[in-house]
């Protein structure tokens, strides 16, 4: 198990010995390559159990640090969707702290994201942008711009995530328009009660493989 990508996999998955978290050139190998690989707190989560002294002191680090962005995560997504709900906007919310709630336990085991990815009808973009600035956005690019060269509208605060507002799927200019999506996009409520709209499981799918 000289790789330490196969090992963080094996750990991961449950396929790994735990002691082996005892040997201290293993651990030091997980604890150099876990944050790089993206699966810093996956690993706290596992190994904690196993391990104790400086090494659950450091899971136990990992793991606040995760949680603490991922609520941070939460409340920033119920901003930005009550921002766009004001101005009567639909979005549905892509990636993020809301992927890792369906798809994690506990969620914040995911890699907390670094910014929000919305999804809004190519129509809604101007106002989409215009309800954004009204809360400290700025855009990237005009709207023509971000049409011509990408997937979304990026918005950037001074103090806030980066927003992303995605009128296609992926894939730059050339990918899935996202209307269709609002189609099959069903219901979720966040923590605070904050109603949002996620993809379809099918479509959730199909996004993660894109």
């Amino acid at each position: 198990m000289n790789d330490p990508i196969d090992l963080l996999v094996r750990l991961v998955s449950g396929t790994a010995d735990p002691a082996l978290l005892h040997v201290p050139a293993t651990w030091e190998t997980v604890r150099a390559h876990a944050p790089s690989s993206g699966v810093n707190p996956m690993i706290a989560f596992k190994a904690r159990e196993h391990v104790s002294g400086a090494a659950r002191a450091w899971c136990d680090r990992v793991l606040m640090r995760c949680w603490s962005k991922h609520t941070r995560n939460l409340q920033d997504l119920s901003r930005t969707i009550a921002a766009l709900e004001a101005a009567k906007i639909a979005s549905i919310s892509l990636k993020g702290p809301l992927l890792a709630q369906r798809c994690y336990q506990p969620p914040f085991v995911r890699k907390p994201a670094q910014d929000l990815d919305l999804a809004v009808m190519s129509a809604d973009l101007p106002r989409a942008q215009s309800a954004l600035e009204a809360i400290g956005y700025r855009p990237q690019l005009s709207i023509a711009e971000a049409k011509a060269r990408t997937h979304h509208l990026e918005m950037y605060h001074d103090t806030l995530p980066r927003v992303e507002l995605h009128f296609r799927l992926s894939h730059g200019a050339i990918g899935i328009p996202v209307e269709e999506f609002f189609e099959r996009a069903l219901p979720w409520t966040l923590p605070d009660g904050t109603k949002a709209l996620v993809l379809a499981p099918s479509d959730l799918l199909l996004h993660l493989a894109l």
